[in-house]
């Protein structure tokens, strides 16, 4: 039997999986709180309908391009994790949603999750979707 430190870590598969049902959730329900996985050194790429690739790199932006996100439904296809540099996580999602026009829309997203020492917790690095 483990004494209570080891029973407290969780397993790289768990912590993928809870971030990335807590991450999609805010997303659908309350797209204006998803500033609060980013740091002012994160950054989200995404790939638009004109095949340009957009980068925005402030807080601010994040937070105004993931506002707009137009969704009803998600579906989580599948969640695979790799440890990444310093203790990080590398999480790949592939998954779809559905729009409030009822538009189906899939697509893969990367995430890395980057340890925050003090806070025992992690932060979204450089992600592409």
């Amino acid at each position: 039997m483990g004494d209570a430190k080891e029973s407290a870590c969780l397993t790289l598969q768990e912590v993928s999986a809870a971030f990335v049902e807590r991450y999609y959730l805010v997303l659908r329900d309350s797209p204006e709180d998803m500033q609060k996985f980013y740091k002012d050194s994160s950054m989200v790429s995404r790939l638009g309908p004109d095949d340009i690739m957009t980068t925005f790199t402030t807080i601010q932006d994040i937070k105004k391009h993931l506002s707009s996100f137009d969704c009803k439904q998600l579906h989580i296809i599948s969640c695979a994790s790799r440890l990444a540099a310093n203790q990080g996580v590398f999480i790949v999602v592939t998954d779809s949603f559905t729009t409030k026009n009822e538009q189906i829309i899939k697509f893969k997203q990367s995430f890395i999750l980057t340890p925050m020492e003090a806070l025992h917790n992690f932060f979204l690095s450089p992600m592409i979707f």
